[in-house]
């Protein structure tokens, strides 16, 4: 067939596409629009050759971009009926039932369940999410069906775990408790880290939590939506940590906003007003990142509402606090802001929490010093907040 123009910056996979079309349709003109959809193509079937085939084998009923939509869709497209391919091999699905069947039962469970992870997953993260074994992940990585990569981290192919979901859905009688377990690994592992993402281990923990940044929102996202409120609360703080330290802003807006729309706490639970206050704070200061002003300002006003009713003066102490800093660094009437910021820090430093501390007096000291609102003393709070932040480790 016609290799289109600049064909050497192709892939293999774009290559095998082309090559196969243009023999089924001699006259497929391979244009720059259709070689987008063609990557695009590449990138969801993950470079597997046989999928890349029997998704080429549409190009005489389907524009590349259909295809790729189908795809989209699921995997029910890669199929074909073109005698060129051995008959085993006219269906991924049929291919991969094929290799299912060689699996022992063990195997078979533990492989469909991994379809809960998402980006990948460790060793430990498969045991306790899953109760696979060693030698269970060995013998999957040996019949293909799970990766290992250089760094130890195992993965699924985009399809394989497509057909291993479909498995769950079909075997595992209670499919809740894998999605539990999930969730519960992996909230409980962001929030062991809350106090190490502000020390020494920085750098360490922000790549460990990066490497498993699907794995942490999709945990994040069942347990709203299933009012796991207990593993929330957990974790919210190691969340916003997570998301403001690697810049995360836009997705920190949006997974604080889900979560606060659907928690209503119940009458008198300090617990559950404590988590809505939390998402409140979180979702404010992440907007105001992002200089949404008014919906900053709105999450914070109704956080400091519940925070601050007298029945839960003591135990929402400090989240009324950072609450109020955050409120400070939002208002545009300087002495609202300095009362607010110097508030937060009298009842920061009375709660022990030295992170939220030294990041208020940073704030207070510089808007002191570009408010022109006093040299000496903004200097001596930024002084004050960068010794603080020494001490922890805080890089």
């Amino acid at each position: 067939g016609r290799a289109p123009a600049g064909d050497a910056q192709l892939s293999d996979a774009m290559l095998l596409f082309i090559e196969t079309a243009q023999r089924l349709r001699p006259d497929w003109p391979a244009d720059a629009v259709d070689l987008a959809h063609v990557q695009r193509i590449c990138r969801l079937l993950d470079g597997m050759p046989l999928a890349i085939l029997l998704a080429a084998s549409w190009i005489q009923s389907l524009r590349p971009a259909e295809i790729a939509a189908e795809l989209e869709a699921g995997m029910e497209i890669l199929r074909s009926a073109d005698p060129a391919l051995p008959e085993r091999h006219r269906s991924i699905e049929t291919v991969f039932e094929h290799s299912w069947r060689l699996l022992s039962a063990g195997e078979q469970q533990v492989f469909a369940q991994l379809a809960v992870f998402h980006g990948g997953f460790t060793r430990e993260a498969a045991a306790a999410v899953t109760g696979a074994t060693l030698a269970q992940l060995h013998a999957l990585t040996g019949k293909f069906f799970i990766n290992r990569n250089a760094a130890g981290r195992f993965t699924l192919h985009v399809l394989l775990r497509q057909f291993a979901a479909h498995k769950r859905s079909e075997h595992t009688s209670e499919p809740r408790a894998v999605q539990t377990a999930h969730a519960t690994y992996y909230l409980d592992y962001a929030a062991a880290r809350t106090h190490d993402l502000v020390g020494v281990r920085q750098a360490e923990v922000l790549r460990e939590l990066e490497a498993d940044a699907e794995n942490l929102r999709s945990a994040w996202q069942w347990a709203a939506a299933h009012g796991r409120r207990d593993l929330l609360l957990r974790s919210a703080d190691a969340a916003g940590r997570f998301y403001t330290l690697s810049g995360r802003y836009h997705e920190g807006e949006r997974i604080f906003r889900f979560t606060a729309d659907r928690m209503a706490p119940a009458p008198g639970e300090v617990e559950d007003t404590l988590l809505l206050a939390r998402l409140l704070r979180w979702h404010g200061h992440f907007c105001r990142h992002l200089g949404l002003i008014d919906a900053a300002g709105q999450s914070l006003q109704r956080g400091l509402a519940i925070s601050g009713a007298p029945e839960h003066a003591g135990a929402l102490q400090r989240e009324y606090a950072v609450l109020r800093a955050e409120q400070g660094m939002l208002e545009g009437n300087h002495g609202d802001a300095q009362t607010y910021l110097a508030e937060a820090a009298e009842l920061l430093r009375a709660s022990g929490d030295d992170w939220d501390l030294a990041h208020t007096l940073w704030q207070w000291g510089s808007f002191a010093v570009n408010e022109r609102l006093g040299n000496a003393a903004g200097h001596a709070l930024l002084q004050e907040s960068l010794q603080i932040f020494q001490r922890l480790g805080d890089r």
